[in-house]
């Protein structure tokens, strides 16, 4: 199902001070699937909820094998996948909840869920709780993952005993709000899915990247297990190791170089990897053969634009007065208002553009607020320093 090579290792361990194992996991190797749960709950209840949800997730993805081929072939249809990963997650919220309430030495049961799925050169990140997702990538470590703890989405003091407290689970309530993501998978990849029991005793991301960067996929996973324990292994410790070793789409070596190009505009500066992530999906490539006419002059314009390839001949009253090479970038404005082109955009050769439509940047900073917040804030620098440049002194506060 996939033109990935993967090396996959797993690992449970109890630790040193609990009774029993109330972590899960699973590394569905055929379908590249690998799923990392953190249970909850008094005798034994944490490990039924949290293989009820490892293995319900799974069962409900492996049933949907014919649709999965269906919808790869579809234009967006990884989208669909994305509504497939959503979906079994959310089934087993509903199945870990309807155990909970059944028998009441289960009450109150529940667990994380984070979920890595790799189809062809894409892969699909589901995930609910504080259990996490990292991508190590060019030397650099991103958390792709989002804790979902009173201490991580509260801007209020917490208390040291409630930092950690949970404010999403699997099981909890009958249903519940799964985080997203999709991206490309490139060559050199090393994804860690891993439970608090391992990520509690990182203290900072570049001693993630000392243990992934190890040439022997088991050993950098038994040393990040022998790490936690070493330091107190206050919890279950578990982990799930996916190198992709080799792909071969050409497509997502230039998503890379697309990814770093948006890190480096000014409306999308200090963005965590994550963020950048989802602008990229927001975005499409848009070909312009040689000679034609991109943007008219007086014409309504509607889209951020970046130049990946080529470039544009700008005109004014049919003026040539210079070009857009590659890289760069021209109508942020368009996004937060309709307004005419000042210029005409014409290709000068073959021009590959990306494109942020102003209805899918909506859309965007609707579904995520966090990232909308951001953005806003970068507007209001941005055009400080345009009107700095342009008439030698600050907006007045």
């Amino acid at each position: 199902m996939s033109t990935q090579q993967l090396n996959i290792f797993s690992k449970t361990h109890i630790g040193q001070k609990r009774q029993n194992n109330e972590d899960s996991f699973i590394a569905n190797e055929e379908m590249q699937l690998f799923i990392v749960c953190d249970g909850m709950g008094g005798h034994a209840a944490g490990e039924i909820a949290s293989k009820l949800a490892v293995q319900e997730t799974n069962r409900f993805i492996v049933e949907q094998k014919s649709t999965i081929e269906k919808e790869k072939k579809k234009p967006g249809g990884y989208y669909q996948l994305v509504k497939i990963a959503k979906e079994a997650v959310e089934k087993s919220c509903s199945l870990v909840f309807r155990n909970a309430v059944k028998k009441s030495a289960y009450h109150g049961m529940g667990t994380t869920l984070t979920l890595l799925w790799v189809i062809d050169n894409k892969a699909i990140m589901a995930h609910v709780g504080d259990s996490r997702l990292y991508l190590l990538r060019n030397d650099e470590i991103h958390l792709l993952s989002n804790d979902h703890t009173l201490a991580n989405e509260s801007k209020m003091n917490i208390a040291p005993g409630l930092a950690n407290v949970l404010t999403r689970s699997i099981g909890s309530a009958e249903s519940v709000v799964v985080d997203t993501l999709m991206f490309d998978v490139l060559e050199g990849d090393k994804y860690l899915l891993c439970s608090d029991g391992l990520s509690n005793y990182f203290y900072n991301h570049s001693e993630i990247q000392e243990y992934l960067s190890h040439k022997d996929i088991k050993k950098s996973g038994d040393a990040l297990i022998d790490m936690a324990n070493h330091k107190g292994g206050q919890d279950n410790i578990t982990l799930i190791l996916v190198n992709v070793e080799k792909s071969i789409d050409e497509a997502t070596q230039r998503a890379d170089k697309i990814l770093r190009l948006l890190e480096k505009q000014p409306l999308f500066n200090k963005f965590s990897y994550k963020q950048i992530i989802r602008i990229k999906n927001h975005c499409k490539i848009v070909n312009i053969p040689a000679g034609e006419e991109f943007l008219k002059e007086g014409r309504l314009c509607q889209q951020f634009c970046m130049v990946l390839e080529g470039r544009f001949t700008i005109l004014k009253k049919l003026v040539p007065l210079g070009t857009i090479k590659e890289y760069q970038c021209f109508g942020e404005e368009n996004l937060f208002a309709e307004q005419p082109s000042s210029f005409t955009a014409k290709a000068k050769t073959d021009v590959k553009l990306l494109v942020l439509e102003r209805n899918d940047f909506k859309k965007m900073i609707k579904d995520y607020p966090r990232l909308s917040n951001h953005i806003f804030i970068n507007l209001t620098t941005y055009f400080e320093n345009a009107y700095l440049k342009r008439y030698g002194i600050r907006i007045p506060e």
